[in-house]
């Protein structure tokens, strides 16, 4: 077990951030903590083992919102509603009509209030600070009209309205899914937490998207790439020196060779990086899908990662100026991008151009998967039409035999 700390403002202000996530355990409060984001942030958690073995943790507050004290007391009046391993049959049925007395006490919540005292923090357990704000920002501004209105009282009829009143104002299918996919989670967690007995959204069905199409560069495109990161790299040494090397040249030479998305690039740790079995880890933390997964390094990624890192100063490999974080993006990234004279490319499109490539030179679609890191392999199938030589190898298949190969064959 860790050591564990005494938890007051005190110890709080002392904690200094240091680009990753730290986490801190209470003296007093068994399973009441801290956890501390790469920037600084600091939650109050509470972590208890399940009866079903698994780990639960409820963020319960945020400093300095919340001083240490009211979290903790915060903390022991949600300890006597959870149900833990170990508890018998008679104590979870006892516990259960606890909750559901104090649910009848305080009502059933409006949107509003759900969002903004439960399910943000269950946000920030689950996704990292940045996405979790993302979305309760999106319920709070796509659904104006439905946050007053009380959980049990919201229909499916009501969010089929919504949705049809954005599709008259030409709203893309693909956008309103996002939407409708942040409400759906919300509703999702007050029936497993005995707020609802049902969702809604049970009843509302995605709307059908159009195939997207999947921009990645053509061999003359991508050679005006490689001369316009050239020109950039020896405009800079003209200023800088001969041993001069650039952030943009080292970030877009590596997207395009590991696939590995903008804020999976730019967060990345030295420590994430095996120069000597040449491979970088995406830890589950940064990850999208939440998964931890290993991405080889051809000769020209490893090349230039190892330069880079001769002039490293700290174990960020994308600082920003300062040098206390990773950077948030690339300036010079639309300058090269109109020196290369690419139309229509996003920083984006180098992860659809590293599989397309893959797929294009034969590598099976579970693979690609993999390296993208993809949760689903439907997102990976967006780029089966690219491996023409799958297709014609199954319809080989029905070709009937000749005459000659049976003559061969007898």
């Amino acid at each position: 077990m860790g050591t564990r700390h005494r938890i007051d403002r005190a110890f709080i202000r002392a904690i200094s951030p240091n680009g990753k996530y730290q986490a801190f355990q209470d003296a007093d409060l068994t399973g009441f903590g801290i956890k501390v984001s790469p920037v600084g942030t600091v939650a109050y958690t509470y972590r208890w083992v399940k009866p079903d073995g698994t780990q639960g943790r409820r963020n319960v507050g945020r400093w300095p919102d919340l001083q240490p004290g009211e979290a903790r007391e915060r903390c022991g009046r949600e300890i006597a509603l959870l149900d833990r391993k170990g508890d018998l049959p008679l104590q979870l049925v006892e516990r259960k009509a606890q909750r559901v007395a104090v649910q009848k006490v305080a009502g059933v919540p409006t949107i509003r209030a759900f969002l903004d005292e439960r399910y943000e923090r269950h946000l920030q357990t689950k996704l990292t600070l940045a996405r979790a704000t993302i979305t309760a920002k999106m319920i709070r501004m796509s659904f104006p009209g439905l946050l007053d209105t009380p959980l049990d009282e919201c229909t499916a009829y009501m969010i089929e309205e919504w949705r049809t009143d954005l599709l008259k104002k030409e709203f893309k299918p693909s956008t309103l899914n996002r939407k409708l996919n942040a409400l759906r989670g919300l509703f999702a967690r007050a029936v497993e937490w005995e707020v609802l007995t049902t969702s809604p959204m049970k009843k509302v069905k995605k709307q059908n998207e159009p195939d997207g199409k999947v921009r990645f560069l053509d061999p003359e495109e991508e050679q005006r790439l490689y001369d316009a990161l050239d020109e950039h790299r020896a405009s800079l040494r003209t200023k800088y020196g001969n041993h001069h090397e650039d952030a943009a040249e080292v970030a877009i030479v590596v997207s395009l060779h590991t696939g590995l998305r903008r804020g999976e690039l730019f967060k990345l740790h030295w420590s994430d990086i095996d120069l000597r079995l040449a491979f970088v880890t995406v830890l589950s933390v940064n990850a999208k899908s939440r998964r931890q997964r290993h991405v080889p390094l051809n000769a020209e990624a490893l090349a230039v990662l190892t330069r880079w890192k001769a002039r490293a100063t700290n174990g960020l490999v994308f600082p920003n100026e300062s040098g206390d974080a990773p950077i948030r993006g690339l300036k010079i990234w639309p300058e090269i991008r109109k020196a290369a004279k690419l139309v229509a490319f996003r920083w984006h499109d180098m992860r659809h151009h590293f599989a397309s490539r893959l797929v294009m030179a034969g590598v099976d679609l579970n693979t690609v998967r993999e390296l993208l890191g993809h949760a689903d392999i439907k997102m990976t199938l967006r780029y089966a039409h690219l491996s023409p030589q799958h297709r014609a190898r199954a319809v080989r298949l029905l070709e009937r035999p000749t005459s000659a190969s049976l003559a061969l064959a007898a």
